[in-house]
């Protein structure tokens, strides 16, 4: 790897993915900041639903999204941005993404990957509580994003009957 570009350690990525997926879920639009601040997170404007993570990498970012009054998604980068892509970047993100789907596997189990075609490496695990925690790798980002038990549901069905 290289000392370029900075990722959140592999311990820290699982800490933060147990700590989302272990939400009080469903999670009503007026609790989701409130809940994100007890991780330390800080909104960067009212109502945007952005926020800074203090994870040390650029840009320090996380977003959640809603919908129908709740929390449905979040978020969360987990390398720093860079806008060149290179051999270098993709190996960097490779090796990031490699060992932090290795780490999240030993507390979640084996993850899924969905079927071919798909534009980035995504593993995922459909968690007993019903969220979904997912791992993305492209060739500019690592984000770790979890979808709420009513989204993961949702996207199930979706999966299962692609003409929707």
């Amino acid at each position: 790897m290289t000392d370029q570009w900075t990722s959140v350690p592999s311990e820290r990525v699982v800490e933060l993915a147990q700590a989302l997926v272990d939400l009080p879920w469903p999670v009503a639009v007026e609790d989701i900041t409130p809940l994100l601040e007890e991780l330390g997170w800080v909104e960067i404007a009212p109502d945007l639903y952005t926020y800074t993570t203090g994870l040390e990498i650029t840009p320090d970012l996380a977003t959640a999204a809603k919908a129908q009054g709740e929390l449905t998604s979040i978020d969360v980068n987990l390398v720093d941005y860079d806008k060149e892509p290179s051999e270098e970047r993709e190996e960097f993100v490779k090796d990031v993404g490699g060992s932090n789907v290795l780490a999240l596997s030993d507390v979640f189990g084996e993850s899924e990957i969905p079927p071919f075609p798909r534009q980035s490496d995504i593993a995922f695990w459909n968690l007993p509580n019903g969220a979904r925690l997912s791992h993305i790798v492209t060739p500019k980002m690592v984000t770790l994003w979890v979808d709420s038990p009513r989204m993961a549901a949702a996207k199930r069905t979706i999966a299962k009957n692609p003409e929707l």
